[in-house]
């Protein structure tokens, strides 16, 4: 049977260039890690500057050994020179300067341990000069998952979406992330190449296909709903699979169709002549691509809606261009009708921002403002709704350039938590909004009629703590994590060297520092790496509370502290 507009769901991207800006950024990262490691080599007897050398070695595959033809072989330095290796895997680059260079490998179907683990050296360092050994590269190979997806009669299901996503941990929080895409074939079967080992979770999408539905007729309808594997609908739930250096990973699907229920309603307070598009959301902010439609009497209606909770939401411009906005949680279950969503206008804020100098405080004023105007500290405002995180918004400066007013603009009517940040030596000392501390409650956004605005006051009687990392294990390099005791406040963290290829830290160096920081309580730990550890999550962090180095930072005030290493390996 012919599909219908209704029997297929739009298509989420996928993103191709991904891997190319990866690799751009990992040559960058090199580029940046050489100097800061040219620094740190000792320049005992250097080779002569304008001598050159040849560098050579193989690329071989890291789980058989065997060599890798037709590698590329790039050293960085301040040019780049590059290589392919021949049938035996050998390189050879001749010419290349006297000094310390990156040298990175790459091949389709391969990965550098750089983009393995985001914790990995940016590239293997090498003192280029007489006596080289020549160098093995190890590249890993791709892993696979291919699997098929049927119905309950085995019979395939055809262009099927799958989609493989892995956790990732960003700035100390689990996001998930879209690592591949693909289609299931004619005979229900897939396959997804090019995948790092990791562990990943599998989804299938199959579209929420319609069934006998005539105008004006009672609907038969039913479909497939998105499902993870091993066959849950609910990511929480699913099974993640391990996939291995060069091996393919099995994941097949046997589907059952469900019902598909309309929702339709109407919306107040659409501007006259205006239809549009409303959107349905999951819960956690994901966007389900069901259509829709509003027409401009207010009406909408949305088909082919499996079972589940959702929060429908508009957004549109009147005839002034002002912004209205609306979102109202539902759950469907059957067929709903008289859902009644209202449209609201959006509410602009504006940020005053409060400077006070302890440096000119005197004995009668001890903490005086600063100069108006001076916008000083580099002041950032960003809100994210409570009840629905997809909902972020950022400050932007508006005005005079050389006195600019910071104004969140468009923020529907929500419950929002405030993340407000400045440049050391400035820290936010208050946040507040009608009397309300918001560096403790939640701020609450009212309608667009009703003016609202935030308070920041910043000091500049900041703290810092600076210190070293002790290792007993083999370990160049570290992560110092700074836990401050106030909830609203978030962790910092701060790489650290612990000694370079060739030569390790002097003894006693300060390794980190943390500066303009507030006063206050704060926990200190190091590890050996923080990958996969979702440190602003405080039950992630309870196993290693009891090696923490807890420090009592006063206004102005110094502290210096020594750490011992933690290692974590490949957790």
């Amino acid at each position: 049977m012919a599909e219908t507009e209704f029997m297929r769901r739009p298509r989420r991207t996928f993103r191709p260039l991904r891997e190319l800006s990866f690799y751009c950024a990992v040559v960058a990262a090199g580029l940046g890690w050489l100097v800061q490691l040219q620094a740190q080599v000792s320049p005992a007897a250097p080779p002569p500057a304008d001598k050159t050398y040849t560098l050579s070695g193989e690329v071989v595959n890291s789980v058989t050994g065997g060599p890798l033809a037709r590698a590329q072989v790039q050293v960085v330095s301040g040019s780049a020179q590059a290589a392919l290796t021949d049938s035996q895997g050998q390189f050879r680059i001749e010419g290349v300067a006297a000094g310390i260079v990156a040298v990175m490998a790459q091949k389709p179907g391969f990965f550098s341990p750089q983009q393995v683990s985001s914790e990995a050296y940016p590239s293997p360092a090498v003192r280029v000069g007489p006596d080289m050994d020549p160098l093995v590269l190890k590249l890993i190979p791709e892993g696979i998952i291919a699997g098929c997806v049927t119905d309950t009669y085995h019979e395939p299901i055809e262009n099927a979406m799958v989609q493989v996503k892995l956790p990732r941990v960003v700035n100390g929080r689990k996001q998930w992330e879209q690592r591949a895409a693909g289609t299931t074939n004619e005979d229900g079967e897939f396959r997804v190449a090019n995948l790092p080992p990791g562990a990943y979770y599998v989804e299938v999408d199959p579209g929420y296909g319609r069934k006998n539905w005539p105008e004006g007729s009672e609907p038969e309808a039913r479909g497939f709903r998105a499902t993870y594997y091993p066959g849950t609908t609910d990511l929480a739930s699913a099974t993640a699979l391990q996939v291995q250096p060069g091996q393919k990973t099995e994941a097949n699907f046997s589907l059952t169709a469900e019902p598909l229920f309309r929702v339709s309603g109407t919306v107040e307070g659409l501007p006259n002549g205006h239809g549009g598009m409303l959107q349905l959301m999951a819960p956690d902010g994901e966007y389900v691509p069901l259509p829709v439609w509003m027409r401009p009497g207010g009406g909408f209606e949305a088909r082919a809606v499996p079972a589940g909770s959702y929060v429908l939401r508009a957004s549109l411009q009147d005839a002034n261009g002002s912004w209205l906005a609306g979102q109202l949680p539902i759950t469907v279950g059957a067929d709903l009708t008289g859902v009644h969503l209202r449209l609201q206008p959006t509410a602009s804020l504006s940020v005053h921002v409060r400077e006070e100098s302890a440096a000119a405080s005197t004995a009668e004023n001890p903490v005086a403002p600063a100069a108006p105007g001076s916008k000083r500290a580099g002041v950032s405002v960003h809100l994210v709704s409570r009840d629905m995180p997809f909902l972020q918004f950022f400050a932007t400066p508006e005005g005079k350039p050389e006195d600019p007013e910071l104004v969140l603009r468009d923020v529907p009517a929500a419950r929002y938590a405030i993340e407000v940040r400045a440049n050391p030596p400035w820290y936010v000392h208050a946040v507040t909004s009608g009397g309300k501390d918001l560096l403790q409650e939640d701020l609450i956004v009212g309608p667009g009629s009703s003016a609202q605005s935030l308070e920041v006051l910043l000091r500049d009687d900041s703290g810092s703590i600076a210190g070293t990392v002790q290792s007993g294990a083999d370990a160049e390099r570290g992560t110092v994590l700074l836990v401050p005791a106030n909830s609203a406040s978030q962790p910092a963290v701060q790489p650290v060297s612990l000694g370079s290829l060739f030569q390790p830290s002097p003894a006693g160096s300060v390794q980190f520092r943390f500066p303009g920081l507030a006063p206050g309580e704060y926990d200190l730990l190091a590890f050996d790496q923080v990958e996969g550890l979702e440190y602003a999550n405080p039950e992630a962090l309870q196993e290693y509370t009891g090696r923490a180095v807890h420090v009592s930072l006063h206004p102005g005030e110094t502290k210096s502290v020594n750490l011992e290493l933690i290692v974590r390996g490949n957790q």
